[in-house]
This record gives structure tokens, C-alpha cells and sequence, in this order.
């Protein structure tokens, strides 16, 4: 951790093996991620446009797990109890909604709800691929965390970067649709915005957009598409 106390540029090595530090100390050792996240959450964001969650679990580990159980939305209608959750989602449930379990008046919006979560493409059946331009290896700083992030999201099956911009970056970073089976999405940091390809498990123009507005607002807090 010298270089990043000293705040210093990190290689694509030493970048992934922070990453993969960090994963198995969130996962293995709450308790040592709590002391961690407090001594370095703030440098990480700044220095190395790398946002970690505070918690084991985070706002994409819930959507997802409504994702895959869409009976849970159809059943409670106004909280989901803590205990229909799995046992290390519960700090982070009950510092974002309290202990009287997920409040689904504010989970559920325009973008976030049973209509939508039915209306998404199916879960991919093989891992992930992902691809970077030849001449740009994944060595953009904090890309390889965003498409992690991402990599999450079954009914993605594919992401692949297109463009780099180190003038006219982007004025903020979205998805956008541009097919039924693909979106547009856009990631800066501090040299540059690269812009990327979402590939999408299934090609219906619905699901899509349905995917474009979710993605938009879990990640921004957007509420487009």
C-alpha cells in the first residue's frame, strides 16, 4: 500500500492485484474492509477513479438479487423483510433502508420496478466477454473496476471499448441505446472519456431500453434511457 499512501501512478500489475486485494479482503474479513475502506475509500476515488462500496453487499448486488428472484417483488408490496436476503446483505440493507427491511416506495421508481425487472434480457449462459482496442489495453485507470461493476449484470454478454478521447471529453458518463441487443456507454477519468460497446443477451428493442434505463440509474442515478 506505499503507493497509494503516497498517492503514486500504479502499474496494470499492481492496479489488478489492489482490486483483487480488495474483493477478497470485502468478502473474507469484513471487519479488516471496514478499517480499509475507512483509511482509503476517499484516495482511491480521487487519485485512482476507483469508487469501493462500503459494504460486502451494494445497490448492484440488490438489483441483481431481485433480477434473478422476481417473486420477491410480486410478493411485497410495500417492505421486504431483512430476512428474505442472504446473511451478508444485511449491513448494508440496514444502513440504506433501516431495520424494518427494504422500503420499496423508495427502491421502486420510474426505472426500478416489477414491470421493468420482468421486461430485461435473460441471464447470459457463458462468462462475459470483453474486449479493449488492440493499441489500448485495459490500463485506463479505474476501466477495469467499471467493467467488474458491469460484469455483474447477466444480461450482459459482451463489452467492447471503441474510442478514447483525451480532448472533448464526455460532459458526463451514461448509457445510451443504440440497437436491441446493444447500448452505448461512456467512462471518464481523469485523462480521458472511452467510450464502449454493451452487448446484450438477447436482441428485443423493450428489454433494451428497459436494460439502458436501469443501468443508467443504478450507476448515475439517471432517470433516461
Amino acid at each position: 500500500m506505499r503507493k497509494i499512501n503516497k498517492k503514486e501512478e500504479l502499474s496494470l500489475s499492481e492496479y489488478t492485484e489492489l482490486l483483487n486485494y480488495i474483493e477478497k479482503l470485502r468478502k473474507e474479513s469484513p471487519d479488516s474492509y471496514k478499517v480499509f475502506f475507512e483509511k482509503y475509500a476517499v484516495i482511491l476515488y480521487q487519485y485512482y477513479n476507483t469508487p469501493i462500496p462500503k459494504y460486502v453487499w451494494d445497490m448492484d448486488n440488490l438489483i441483481n438479487f431481485l433480477i434473478n428472484h422476481p417473486h420477491i417483488c410480486e410478493e411485497y408490496k410495500k417492505f421486504i423483510p431483512l430476512s428474505v436476503f442472504p446473511k451478508e446483505a444485511r449491513p448494508y440493507l440496514l444502513d440504506t433502508f433501516g431495520e424494518s427491511g427494504v422500503i420499496v416506495s423508495n427502491l421502486w421508481s420510474n426505472v426500478i420496478n416489477p414491470e421493468v425487472m420482468r421486461e430485461l434480457p435473460g441471464p447470459r449462459k457463458s462468462d462475459i466477454i470483453i474486449k479493449y482496442e488492440e493499441a489500448n489495453p485495459y490500463k485506463e485507470q479505474g476501466l477495469k473496476f467499471h467493467f467488474d461493476r458491469l460484469r455483474r449484470y447477466s444480461f450482459i454478454s459482451r463489452l467492447q471499448t471503441y474510442r478514447y478521447l483525451t480532448r472533448n471529453k464526455a460532459s458526463f458518463d451514461r448509457f445510451e441505446f443504440i440497437s436491441p441487443d446493444c447500448l452505448g456507454g461512456i467512462f471518464t477519468n481523469k485523462e480521458k472519456s472511452i467510450y464502449y460497446y454493451v452487448f446484450l443477451t438477447e436482441a428485443n428493442e423493450v428489454k433494451a431500453k428497459n436494460a439502458c434505463q436501469l443501468l443508467n440509474y443504478t450507476f448515475y442515478k439517471r432517470i433516461d434511457g
